[in-house]
């Protein structure tokens, strides 16, 4: 009794390409970003971005993702620093003394 190979391509798990695993740094960034720390995380994610190039990782768009998360928290950081000190400096010109105040 012989046996006959079924027709059709043959493939088994050796030949089956393999994906590339996801790169950590760009995921740690976008979360970082998201997280709160937007600095910490645009860095993270940029160096994230450089592997991926060299490599052909997985995570490009969560790595542009977390830059440009991270970039909108720090402008909204800083609308609000700014936001504040209007504030502190409009209260403060009504008590008298703005540069005092701000100094502390």
């Amino acid at each position: 009794m012989t046996y006959e190979q079924p027709a059709g391509p043959q493939t088994s798990a050796a030949s089956a390409p393999v994906m590339p695993g996801w790169n950590v740094l760009a995921i740690i960034g976008f979360i970082v970003s998201v997280l709160g720390m937007p600095v910490v995380g645009i860095v993270l994610a940029a160096v994230g971005l450089g592997q991926i190039r060299r490599t052909g990782e997985r995570g490009r768009g969560l790595a542009i993702a977390g830059i440009i998360v991270g970039s909108v928290v720090v402008l909204a950081y800083i609308a609000l620093g700014i936001f504040l000190l209007v504030g502190l400096l409009i209260v403060s010109s009504s008590s008298g003394d703005a540069l005092a105040l701000i100094a502390g």
